[in-house]
């Protein structure tokens, strides 16, 4: 899936958001990542930027996240949540899979010593990240 490329067409989905896999090589056979949603479904999802201080070199080196803020909505109540997917090349190192998860999900977990006072962090909404890892975190 490189960036210059349609999202993958699926009937009765809609691609919220994707990330190529290594973006910055015409010549990638690799995907990469997307979220998609059902559009049948009673929730809606918008796109959350993904900021990494170094993205060539930790796409390069590690892998790709993208991420969405799904709310849902039924019958007695509506709850939102960050939908993560994730993609690590297999051998890359923890210290660089460490670097590119807290990068990309900073904005969403609260430490008072790294975030902004004026920057809303709501602690509250859960985070699930979906994907390949590659790794195995028993042994690592």
């Amino acid at each position: 899936m490189r960036e210059n490329c349609d999202p993958i067409s699926i009937e009765n989905f809609e691609c919220v958001t994707r990330q190529n896999n290594r973006s910055d090589s015409e010549t990638n056979t690799a995907g990469g990542v997307a979220i998609y949603r059902n559009l049948s479904s009673t929730s809606t999802a918008k796109i959350l930027k993904v900021d990494l201080s170094d993205t060539t070199r930790l796409i390069r080196n590690t892998g790709v996240v993208c991420l969405a803020e799904v709310t849902c909505f039924t019958a007695d109540t509506t709850f939102k949540m960050v939908l993560g997917a994730v993609y690590i090349h297999p051998g890359a190192s923890i210290s660089n899979n460490s670097v590119l998860l807290h990068q990309a999900l900073f904005p969403y977990v609260y430490n008072s010593q790294y975030v902004h006072p004026i920057m809303e962090v709501d602690t509250d909404v859960p985070i699930l990240l979906c994907g390949d890892f590659n790794t195995n975190l028993k042994n690592d």
